[in-house]
C-alpha cells in the first residue's frame, strides 16, 4: 500500500509565559526568551513526503525536543515533516537537537522577527520580511536573505546565502575571518553572515573567501604610531 503524502498539519499551542534561555547543541549559541507565546502542545507526524506544518499568526514557540517546553517524557515533536511555514508572529522555531535528527527541511518565515534554529540536515530556509535570527546548523544549507536585517549563522558544512538581485545591487564587506555583511544599495536588505561560504546572486555566485579585508582608513593608520608613542612613553 502506498504511503500518503502531501499532508497538511496545523500547529497547536497553549498561550502562556516563557522565560528561558535556549542553548544550541551544535555551537552553544544562546537565545533568551521572555514574553508570552503560544507554546507547542502537540506532535506532528507525517507519512510519505511533501508534508507541511503550518503555524498561525500568533507568536509561537516550538522545539524539536518536547522536554524543552516542559513536557515529559521527552519525545520528538516533528517527524516526517518536510516543510515548516511560520506565520506572522515573532516565532521561535528550535529544531536543533542533541537527541533527534531531521533530514533536510524547508523552513519558510513570515513577517515577524523570528528565531530559527535548524537541525543537522541540508536545510533550505527562507527569511521573511522581519528582522530574523537564523542558525542553519550542520549540513550544506541554503538560506534566502529576507527583506530587512537578518543575522545568519551557517554552521558547519558548505552554506549558501541567496540574494535575488545582481551582485552590483549590494555592498559586500568582510567584518571578520568568517563574517560578512551584505547590504542592498537601494533597499532595506542587510544580511549579517557568519560561517556562510557562498553568496548566490541573480547573475553569479561569489566565493566569500575571496572577499578582501577592508583597507585601513587614514584615521587607523595615524593611530598606529600614536599608540606606539604612547606605549614608549609609559615604558620611560
Amino acid at each position: 500500500m502506498a504511503r500518503a503524502s502531501n499532508q497538511t498539519l496545523m500547529y497547536s499551542g497553549t498561550t502562556g509565559p516563557v522565560s528561558t534561555t535556549l542553548t544550541n547543541p551544535y555551537d552553544s549559541t544562546l537565545a533568551t526568551l521572555s514574553g508570552t507565546y503560544s507554546i507547542n502542545n502537540s506532535t506532528y507526524t507525517g507519512t510519505g513526503t511533501g508534508n507541511s506544518l503550518f503555524m498561525s499568526n500568533s507568536t509561537e514557540f516550538i522545539t524539536l525536543d518536547s522536554a524543552t517546553t516542559g513536557h515529559s517524557p521527552n519525545v520528538q515533536t516533528v517527524v516526517d515533516v518536510q516543510r515548516i511555514l511560520t506565520g506572522n508572529g515573532d516565532d521561535v522555531v528550535d529544531m536543533a537537537s542533541a537527541n533527534f535528527t531531521l533530514p533536510g527541511t524547508v523552513i519558510d518565515l513570515g513577517s515577524g522577527n523570528e528565531i530559527i534554529w535548524a537541525n543537522s540536515g541540508d536545510d533550505t530556509i527562507s527569511a521573511g520580511s522581519g528582522n530574523d535570527t537564523i542558525n542553519a546548523g550542520p549540513g550544506n544549507d541554503t538560506i534566502d536573505a529576507g527583506l530587512k536585517t537578518d543575522a545568519i549563522e551557517g554552521g558547519t558544512g558548505t552554506d549558501t546565502a541567496v540574494f535575488f538581485s545582481p551582485e552590483s545591487a549590494y555592498t559586500i564587506t568582510r567584518t571578520g575571518p568568517a563574517t560578512f555583511t551584505i547590504a542592498g544599495t537601494s533597499n532595506t536588505i542587510v544580511a549579517n553572515l557568519s560561517d556562510v561560504e557562498f553568496a548566490q546572486f541573480s547573475d553569479q555566485t561569489l566565493d566569500l573567501s575571496t572577499v578582501p579585508a577592508p583597507e585601513p582608513t587614514a584615521l587607523t593608520l595615524l593611530a598606529i604610531p600614536a599608540l606606539a608613542l604612547s606605549r614608549h612613553r609609559k615604558r620611560n
